[in-house]
């Protein structure tokens, strides 16, 4: 294997992960429907409300995020350091995606990523945040790290956290989507290792 093939390697193996981690998480708050309200006709404690509700967005939803956009970019400079790209040592998902589709035209991962690298076609949850809050892709390093930026601009976690029902079918949408990402990025990772 050449050092470029090694190099991209590693940098999939940790992509993989945060990957599998923002999908389990999705799929579970999916699956306990994003609840924060729980309903009963008898008081609960504090620890049983916790328990009820250790899947909602409320709880989750930035480190998931997070964790997702830090998987796409480990996974983009994967794919550009296997084509023996240079790329900045920064985290600048825009750039990386603009070099990835110019020197991969044909991939399937291409639609798959576009739906949360460009913020026209994200699903709404997420266009709202970066419209509003972080202003582009480019700022979810800071975005989902901080709670304001380096020059004091308070970052809107409100625009994702307690959606309920609506966060619960876009959490399902998120698991099913990384799921399809994972599955094209190492069949197309394979090919381009040869194996």
């Amino acid at each position: 294997m050449s050092e470029n093939q090694l190099k991209a390697l590693k940098f999939w193996r940790v992509s993989i992960q945060y990957l599998h981690l923002s999908q389990s998480c999705s799929e579970e708050c999916a699956k306990a429907n994003n609840e924060f309200v729980v309903v009963t006709d008898e008081e609960i404690s504090l620890d049983e409300y916790q328990e009820k509700t250790k899947w909602s967005d409320f709880n989750l939803a930035i480190p998931v995020l997070f964790n997702f956009y830090h998987g796409l970019e480990t996974l983009l400079k994967g794919f550009l350091t296997i084509g023996g790209l240079e790329w900045p040592k920064e985290h600048k998902l825009s750039a990386f995606f603009i070099s990835f589709k110019e020197h991969y035209p044909d991939s399937g991962l291409i639609g798959h990523l576009n739906k949360y690298l460009s913020i026209n076609d994200s699903p709404e949850l997420l266009k709202g945040f970066f419209d509003e809050g972080a202003r582009s892709i480019d700022m979810y390093y800071q975005a989902l790290k901080y709670p304001e930026s380096t020059k004091g601009q308070e970052y809107d976690h409100l625009s994702i956290l307690f959606k309920g029902a609506g966060g619960s079918e876009f959490y399902s949408t998120l698991s099913a989507d990384i799921g399809n990402i994972r599955c094209a990025a190492v069949s197309e990772g394979k090919a381009l290792l040869g194996i």
